[in-house]
C-alpha cells in the first residue's frame, strides 16, 4: 500500500496524463496573471 499508493499516484498519474501538467501551468499561470491585474490595475486605489 505505502510502495504503491503514493508512488503511483505522483508518478503514474502524470506519466499516463501528461495534460495534468499543462492543466495545474494553466491554472498557476492564470491565478500569477490575476494577482498582477489586481495589483497593477487601480481597483484599490
Amino acid at each position: 500500500m505505502r510502495r504503491g499508493g503514493p508512488c503511483t499516484w505522483k508518478g503514474g498519474t502524470m506519466n499516463q496524463k501528461p495534460w495534468v501538467r499543462a492543466v495545474v501551468l494553466l491554472v498557476l499561470l492564470g491565478m500569477i496573471a490575476a494577482l498582477l491585474a489586481v495589483a497593477v490595475l487601480p481597483s484599490g486605489a
